[in-house]
C-alpha cells in the first residue's frame, strides 16, 4: 500500500504519517493555485481498485506508483487555475456511487463508473467536503452534499468547516483534513480542538472506525489523505 500526501502537512503530522508506510509526497503543482498546490485530491481520484490521476502529474509521481505496483488509469484533463477546472478529480466514488459535480468531473472518472448511482451536487470540492466512512455512512461539512445523500437514505453526519486551516484562506473542508485505510479514521490535527470534535468520534465509533490523530494541533485541510493499495492485493 501506498500513501499520498501532502508535503505541506504539518511536519508533526508527516513523520506521524511516515510510521504508516512509504509515502509519495506531493510537491506543489504550478497549475493551480497556492492553497491546493500539494493537495491529493487535486491530482487524483480513488474509483474503487483504480487511482484516476491527472495526465500531467510530474514523472517521479509517475515513477514512484508504478514501482509501487499502483494501477493508474491517466484522465483527458489536467486541472487549471480557475474553478471548476481546479476540481476535476475531485470527486468520491464509493461501491455504488459516483457523488460528483457534473461540470466540474474529468469524463475518464465518469465514463469509469457508468454502472453506478450518479449524484449530482452543486458543490465542486466534493471530495474536499466529503469523507465516505463506507457505501451508506458519510461525514460532510457540505449541507448541499449531504442533503444529497440523505435523499438516497444514506446516514450523513454534517459538520463545520470554520476552524479547519487552510492556509490562503478562511477554512478548510473537514473531508481535506482525513483519510481513511480499512475501518482506521485518520485526521490531520487534534479532534479535542475542533467544534464538532466529540461529533466525529461518536460517529465514528458507531460506524465502527478507530481515530487516528496524527497530530497535536487544529484539523488541518491537505486535501485529503489517499492509501492507495497495488496490484498484489
Amino acid at each position: 500500500m501506498l500513501i499520498i500526501a501532502s508535503s505541506d502537512m504539518p511536519p508533526d503530522a508527516c513523520k506521524r504519517l511516515q510510521r504508516e508506510g512509504e509515502v509519495l509526497w506531493l510537491n506543489p503543482q504550478p497549475q493551480v493555485y497556492d492553497s491546493i498546490a500539494t493537495h491529493p485530491d487535486i491530482f487524483f481520484c480513488q474509483a474503487g481498485n483504480l487511482l484516476v490521476a491527472s495526465p500531467g502529474i510530474p514523472p517521479d509521481w509517475k515513477q514512484q506508483l508504478a514501482l509501487n505496483n499502483i494501477p493508474v488509469v491517466y484522465g483527458r484533463e489536467n486541472p487549471s487555475e480557475v474553478y471548476p477546472g481546479t476540481a476535476r478529480y475531485n470527486a468520491v466514488v464509493t461501491s455504488n456511487m459516483l457523488i460528483h459535480n457534473k461540470i466540474a468531473t474529468d469524463p475518464v472518472i465518469v465514463n469509469g463508473t457508468l454502472g453506478l448511482i450518479n449524484i449530482n451536487v452543486s458543490q465542486g470540492y466534493t471530495r474536499c467536503n466529503l469523507l465516505a466512512m463506507n457505501n451508506d455512512h458519510f461525514i460532510s461539512s457540505d449541507k448541499g452534499i449531504s442533503d444529497a445523500l440523505i435523499r438516497t437514505g444514506a446516514t450523513v453526519l454534517t459538520v463545520n468547516p470554520k476552524g479547519i486551516l487552510l492556509k490562503g484562506q478562511k477554512h478548510g473542508f473537514f473531508g481535506g483534513a482525513c483519510g481513511i485505510r480499512d475501518n482506521e479514521l485518520f485526521v490531520c490535527g487534534n479532534l479535542d480542538y475542533y467544534s464538532d470534535g466529540v461529533r466525529v468520534k461518536d460517529f465514528a465509533c458507531a460506524c465502527g472506525y478507530s481515530v487516528t490523530e496524527l497530530y497535536d494541533g487544529l484539523l488541518t485541510d491537505v486535501g485529503g489523505i489517499l492509501f492507495v493499495k497495488d496490484l498484489v492485493r
